[in-house]
């Protein structure tokens, strides 16, 4: 697809959005090594919060971005709609947008690119996935050939150049475990800010699976966004701490032939078993519940407050 300029709209808003506090930190911080010689610090998540003035009742929300994404997924969206970043905010929740250790503002630890240029063996070096244009149109669902959008599509097709400005590097393959050091630091968030529902997008689910299953006292609940598949990070003996945790998982439109079909059925015989452990677990297909033509990207969508007001009224469930 060829590039186009395009002329983004400013978000449009309700009234102002009054907060009481916002801010910044990090959790998960340690000591390592810097090739050749030195310390810095390491696997550390980078957390921004808001907490608005008129608070809702109920758990703060926890935002965690998917693959080759930072919390700028749940910010404005390409089209220049408001949004979820202060959609949620404005309806009394107060957010927590928390980054990947080793990705994006997290920062992360170059030391492994320096030790395999040292050596100069190109082999030793990490695979950093970053996604090319034509790999997101149709691994996200925006059609299904490059340059060609799904009938009825809610993704802002015309708005694409501006959403792939956004994209990064999984820069966390750099550290020695990534699933397990932003499990970590996702512990470590929720042991800071207490009980909180914690939505992830995509591969998100990677890191919060092992970390809901060593705490599952700490979340209020898990929204999970279109996660990867579950198989090998729900075993059997893991349904008793999944169990006690309410679950909602949210797919969209045009799956077949794609590997979410697998992915959502995997959460859906999830749900089933939880539910079957007497936990209190839901799995929504959008489009059979008649929320039609959403992509991989649900809070980017033109109907992306309309599923937002079914998360929300999920969460008010569970209160």
């Amino acid at each position: 697809m060829p590039p186009t300029r395009q002329v983004v709209q400013a978000s449009s808003s309700e009234q102002p959005l009054v907060l009481a506090k916002r801010g910044v930190f990090f959790v998960n911080y340690r000591h390592g090594p810097l090739f050749p010689s030195g310390t810095v610090t390491v696997d550390q998540m980078y957390v921004e919060y808001e907490i608005p003035a008129a608070r809702a009742p109920g758990p703060p929300l926890v935002l965690l971005p998917g693959g080759c994404h930072t919390s700028a997924a749940y910010d404005e969206t390409p089209d220049g709609r408001e949004g979820w970043r202060s959609y949620f905010l404005r309806r009394g929740y107060a957010l927590y947008l928390a980054e990947w250790a080793g990705r994006g503002p997290s920062g992360f630890n170059p030391s492994p690119i320096h030790q395999a240029a040292a050596s100069g063996s190109a082999s030793s070096l990490p695979h950093l996935l970053f996604l090319s244009h034509a790999s997101v149109w149709t691994m996200f669902r925006f059609g299904p050939s490059f340059g060609v959008p799904h009938p009825g599509l809610q993704f802002p097709i015309e708005a694409v150049e501006h959403y792939y400005a956004q994209l990064i590097p999984n820069t966390e393959s750099l550290l020695d475990c990534p699933d397990l050091a932003t499990a970590d630091a996702l512990v470590a968030l929720l042991e800071r800010i207490g009980r909180a529902v914690v939505v992830g997008h995509s591969r998100a689910s990677d890191a919060i699976l092992p970390a809901l299953i060593r705490r599952p006292e700490l979340f209020a609940g898990f929204v999970a966004l279109e996660p990867v598949g579950c198989r090998e990070r729900s075993r059997e003996e893991d349904t008793a701490a999944l169990a006690k945790v309410p679950l909602l998982t949210l797919f969209g439109d045009y799956l077949e032939g794609t590997m979410w079909l697998e992915f959502a059925e995997e959460w859906r015989a999830l749900s089933e078993r939880l539910d079957a452990a007497g936990g209190d677990a839901r799995h929504v297909a959008l489009a059979g519940s008649g929320i039609r033509g959403n992509s991989h990207m649900l809070m980017m969508d033109r109907n992306s407050s309309e599923i937002a007001d079914l998360i929300l009224e999920w969460v008010r469930a569970r209160a």
